[in-house]
């Protein structure tokens, strides 16, 4: 039915070969699931230096025919009812499969003729057991063999089922097979922009080499974006190994090669110039020294000290003219790079440049003291977006803020065991863009140091009107509610919108109070209560509808996210009535069994939505540990609707990203 001609390359080839999601085919997420498994059988025997398993090979190769026998019901199935999967239904596809249906149903037809059905007992349990005979059990084997069908896993019954179900599929559609009318390049173009930008860059590529419209629409996403690395030495060990070199030479010899191949893409872009006038998004990033994720002697490999140290030269000259070249640049984004005056000033003469990242980035001594001294305005870069991430406890990172004066969207966060420090006070009057800053976020803070970050906010804002409207702070570790208080209150009269709090110590009932009484027009509102750093979802220690009640204060609430667990359930199930009704069903496994599956089970927040909205009239939606809701009420009636939503993250990125240290960038 499928080809198997896949399941016989190696596991690598799988790896690297393998279709990401959203996947293509009815059941192709359960078929890689055990194809994942196949190959990490042929992995880990490598690894051991032994021979893999054979039985669990066989077990997984029978799994995934299984997988794709239903699917080749399914498949004609759905041609005939006008629904299928991502792949269409085309015409190629119907041409393809029809030969194949024909052949199995003739081979299928003239295997019925001489099979028998029996039915057993089965010890122990009230269930009977059918199986099938054949008069001729080698055409039997043949027509199993030539199918791929194990039957182990699918056996004659099995087959005749869905073959039934299919046969009443196309009897009950007397149309015919339903071709697909729509296709992809048949959508407006404003969605094919869409899918290209939510397509990887791999992905778009691919794409667009599909048709000339879709090359047409897909060349601005694929030319737009470029990623300019010093690659990771992620193969080093190997590559010791195989070639018996001292770690030394193998270092030495490996990131040079990674500089050379920068070097040479640089270079490319420089030769052309129409390239570069449609570079939009730049990523640009040295992966070879500081990665967490390396070895010791590579991650604190002295690489700046090669060549003379003179390394980094090279790559950062090159990266200075991509970057001043690239004037229709919008996005950029530096992994651990150095900016030094040349790079600064580069970003400082892009005229269309929006959203700056700077991760792990650092500032040049030379830069910090020119940025110091300089004039208000003398360096300034377009950037309305600015996030740092930092990783050490060094404050340098806070010298981009000199050069970004016109910053809207402004947020630092601390990595790893690092927690972040305030800005140094030096350049404390040298930043410029918090009197019209909007959104603003401070992740994992150093508690130690918050009357510093108070003291930077309060003189920052003194005297103006503030316009912050989103403000975010997070901690590692627990932050009480009169700290908590004592934050909120150096925003002065900032018409906050929408405020996450992550790192609660008490969470009181008059920190709501508190929170309402100066911030009325409040629209989203996130409360992480944590009683130690290891702490993520705790139970409030007061009842739910106490809660809700708090939240009747805030009149245009419509999202709150808070992290109350309360692991006790209650179980309900009239299955269980059976019980007192045959007292001997209590001993039969297979009632067991039923029972175990018509159970139902409500957990206590099943409500909780209903709750809160009951005491908060505007809210819709209502974000738990582990759920989250939609909360709508219809026109008729004062009747209120919850309806879980699976997607935890629910698209609400205006309000909050709980895991993430930034504000999303709005264009």
């Amino acid at each position: 039915m499928y080809s198997d001609d896949d399941l016989q390359k190696g596991y690598k080839d799988f790896m690297l070969y393998r279709k990401p999601k959203p996947y293509l085919l009815v059941y192709d997420n359960d078929e890689e699931t055990w194809r994942t498994s196949l190959f990490r059988i042929e992995y880990m025997a490598e690894k051991d230096g032994k021979e893999p398993d054979a039985t669990q090979i066989s077990q997984s190769m029978d799994s995934v025919r299984t997988y794709r026998i239903l699917r080749f019901f399914k498949t004609i199935q759905g041609f005939h009812e006008g629904y299928l999967d991502l792949t269409g239904r085309h015409r190629s596809r119907l041409a393809e499969i029809v030969p194949k249906w024909s052949s199995y149903l003739q081979g299928f037809s003239e295997l019925l003729v001489c099979a028998h059905r029996s039915v057993n007992p089965v010890p122990g349990h009230t269930y009977e057991e059918e199986s099938y005979t054949f008069d001729d059990p080698d055409m039997a084997e043949k027509f199993m063999s030539k199918w791929k069908i194990p039957s182990e896993l699918v056996d004659f019954g099995i087959l005749i089922c869905q073959t039934r179900i299919t046969l009443e599929t196309i009897a009950r559609n007397t149309g015919g097979p339903r071709i697909q009318k729509l296709c992809l390049v048949d959508l407006p173009f404003e969605i094919l922009d869409v899918i290209f930008y939510q397509c990887r860059l791999s992905d778009a590529r691919l794409l667009s080499a599909t048709s000339k419209q879709l090359r047409k629409i897909g060349e601005r996403h694929v030319l737009s974006n470029r990623t300019i690395l010093l690659k990771r030495l992620r193969f080093l060990s190997e590559d010791m190994e195989i070639a018996d070199l001292p770690p030394h030479n193998c270092i030495i010899s490996s990131v040079f090669a990674a500089r050379d191949e920068a070097l040479a893409l640089c270079q490319f872009l420089l030769n052309r110039r129409d390239l570069l006038d449609r570079l939009k998004t730049l990523f640009v990033g040295d992966q070879c020294s500081g990665n967490s994720l390396d070895p010791p002697f590579i991650r604190d490999y002295p690489f700046s000290d090669l060549d003379g140290g003179h390394f980094y030269s090279p790559f950062y000259k090159a990266l200075e003219n991509v970057i001043s070249s690239s004037v229709n640049l919008t996005e950029l984004t530096l992994l651990r790079i150095t900016m030094a005056l040349d790079i600064i000033s580069s970003l400082c003469n892009l005229p269309n440049l929006d959203l700056l990242v700077l991760r792990v980035c650092t500032v040049s001594r030379e830069a910090q003291r020119a940025l110091s001294a300089a004039a208000a305005g003398a360096f300034a870069c377009s950037a309305r977006c600015l996030q740092i991430v930092v990783d050490d406890p060094a404050q340098h990172s806070y010298y981009a803020m000199i050069f970004c004066p016109n910053v809207t969207h402004f947020s630092v966060y601390a990595l790893g065991e690092s927690l972040l420090l305030p800005p140094p006070e030096i350049i404390w009057d040298k930043c410029q863009f918090l009197p019209t800053l909007k959104y603003f976020c401070l992740g994992r803070i150093s508690l130690f140091d918050l009357p510093m970050f108070v003291e930077w906010i309060r003189r920052s804002l003194h005297g103006i009107s503030p316009k912050i409207t989103h403000f975010k702070v997070q901690t590692e570790y627990s932050i009480s509610d009169t700290q908590i208080e004592f934050f909120l209150e150096a925003l002065g009269t900032a018409p906050l919108e929408v405020l996450s709090i992550q790192g609660a110590l008490h969470a009181d009932l008059s920190l709501f109070d508190w929170i309402a009484n100066h911030f009325p027009n409040l629209r989203g509102l996130t409360l992480v209560r944590r009683e130690s750093a290891l702490s993520r979802d705790t139970k409030w220690p007061l009842p739910t509808w106490v809660y809700a009640r708090c939240l009747s204060a805030f009149p245009k609430l419509e999202y709150f996210r808070w992290n109350n667990f309360d692991k006790r359930t209650e179980q309900y199930t009239t299955y269980s009535l059976r019980y007192f009704e045959d007292p001997s069903l209590a001993n039969d496994q297979h009632e067991i069994s039923e029972a175990h599956t018509n159970e139902r089970f409500f957990i206590r927040d099943d409500n909780t939505p209903i709750l809160f909205g009951a005491f908060c009239p505007n809210l819709r939606t209502l974000v738990l540990s582990y759920s989250a809701y939609r909360i709508s009420r219809p026109v008729e009636g004062n009747t209120i609707r919850a309806d879980e939503v699976r997607d935890r993250y629910l698209g609400e990125y205006e309000f909050d990203v709980f895991f993430e240290g930034h504000w999303p960038h709005r264009k």
